[in-house]
Order: structure tokens, then sequence, then C-alpha cells
């Protein structure tokens, strides 16, 4: 491993070309040994459109219900999915940590007392779910 000479860019040039490289080796290394085992590879796998491989998805979609407001169905799904903490969601938000936590606390007992299912909308509801998230979809 080469020491940084005081050049930042063609560091973090070879730095990058190096990774890559090393990257690319790894996958191939994969691919071989999962060929040998006789594993079907990620992109061997015929996966049903329908299939969720988790439900992160459903989670999504439970947290951007058009029952709660745009605001809470961001910061919920920012909480719930994306694991930020209050304060971080708060800072993006540009309002006090205090103010988030009344936010989150409300979209959750909204969620609680009408019942909003954890499951994938219908199709034809998958608009109204998107529109926090894409205002073009609606």
């Amino acid at each position: 491993m080469r020491r940084y000479t005081g050049q930042p860019g063609a560091w973090l040039l070879t730095t990058a070309r190096n990774r890559a490289i090393d990257r690319l080796r790894r996958e191939r290394t994969l691919a071989a040994k999962t060929q040998l085992l006789g594993a079907p590879t990620a992109y061997e796998q015929d996966l049903d459109d329908t299939m969720i491989p988790d439900e992160r998805l459903e989670l999504v979609f439970m947290c951007c219900h058009p029952a709660l407001a745009t605001d809470a169905q961001v910061a919920l799904t920012l909480r719930a999915v994306g694991g930020l903490t209050t304060e971080e969601i708060a800072r993006a938000f540009l309002v006090a940590p205090e103010t988030m936590k009344q936010r989150l606390s409300r979209a959750k007992a909204r969620i609680k007392a009408t019942g909003i299912p954890f499951s994938l909308p219908p199709e034809h509801r998958l608009p109204e779910r998107l529109a926090a998230s894409w205002p073009s979809c609606t």
C-alpha cells in the first residue's frame, strides 16, 4: 500500500480504481464459487413480480397511508424504514426535536386508532400512497 504523497486527486483516483478492481475480483470469485455449488445466482433467480423479499415495502406503504398528513408520512418513513433518529429528522424538517417527537407520536397513534393494516394496498390505491414521495404520480 502506498502512502499519501500530498496529491489528494491522484491518491483518490488510485484508491477508487483499486477498490473497483477489488470489487470486480470479488464478484468474479463469488460467481465462480456459486456456480461450483450449483446454487442459482441473483441474476438467475426467477422471482415472481408479486413476491416481496422482506417487509420494508409494506412498512413504507403503511407509513404513507393517506389518513396521515404528508409531513407525518415522510417523518414516519424516515424513522421506521430509514432508521433515522428523531433529532436527525427534526433537523431535516427544521423543527425542534420535541415537535418532531410529538408529530411521530401522533402519527403512530393515528395508525393504531384507524387500524391501518401492515400490508400492501390494492393496486388501484398505490398512486395515492406514492404522492408523498413522488408528487407527479397522482
